[in-house]
């Protein structure tokens, strides 16, 4: 329908894809070395630590713009914007 950009997925897509490969490889050599498959238990720990903290903070920093800006924090907005 026009809504996605080609292009930008595409690319989305491959540099996806590329980042898949190299964590993977970058595990499997982990794993390798230490003999311990518990490192993807960390690293799963390490991400999920990292977004606990992020988005919080991006969420604020995104709510006092929109005071700034002057737009009610408080109001729902429309569920189909278009």
């Amino acid at each position: 329908m026009g809504v996605v950009n080609l292009p930008y997925a595409a690319l989305l897509g491959c540099c996806g894809i590329v980042g898949i490969i190299g964590g993977l490889t970058i595990i499997k050599g982990i794993i390798a070395k230490y003999n311990r498959p518990s490192v993807i238990v960390f690293v799963l720990a390490v991400i999920l630590g990292v977004s606990a903290v992020m988005v919080p903070i991006f969420n604020v920093k995104n709510m006092m713009a929109h005071v700034k800006e002057g737009i009610s924090i408080t109001k729902f907005g429309s569920l189909c914007p278009h």
